[in-house]
């Protein structure tokens, strides 16, 4: 297994990693078989070095159906790969797409939501400075 750059930065006192695939990443059409291997690859790395691993799903596109058809099978691997992990979380994202500025791309309030989702899902608390 190669490791790349990003997870050599991972050290020890570093032991929960998120992993969310970019939406435009599946719309540019990231080949499939090296899409597998390369989320198994960082999966097993992390997973050897004691990692919990959120994973996040790509977005479920409801109403931009072409968004929807080419999301979709990266959505079903990174589920179907996820789950054969006993360190990996799979996520599913706060997504309203009503809260999307071009059909494809967060509102701030969007970004809002789904940081206060994953802290609470991280079990993580606010800062006092950023309730206020």
């Amino acid at each position: 297994v190669t490791i790349p750059d990003w997870l050599r930065c991972v050290g020890p006192n570093n032991d929960q990693v998120i992993i969310w695939l970019g939406t435009n990443d599946a719309l540019q059409g990231i080949y499939m078989p090296h899409f597998k291997t390369k989320l198994r690859d960082h999966l097993q790395v992390l997973e050897g070095r004691g990692c919990r691993v959120y994973l996040v799903l790509p977005p479920l596109f409801v109403q931009n159906h072409e968004a929807a058809a080419k999301i979709e099978p990266y959505r079903d691997v990174t589920l179907d790969i996820g789950l054969q992990y006993t360190n990996v979380t799979i996520i599913e994202p706060v997504w309203n797409e009503d809260l999307l500025f071009d059909g494809l791309h967060q509102e701030p309030a969007l970004h809002f939501w789904q940081a206060v989702d994953f802290i609470n899902k991280l079990g993580l608390t606010l800062p006092e400075e950023a309730e206020q």
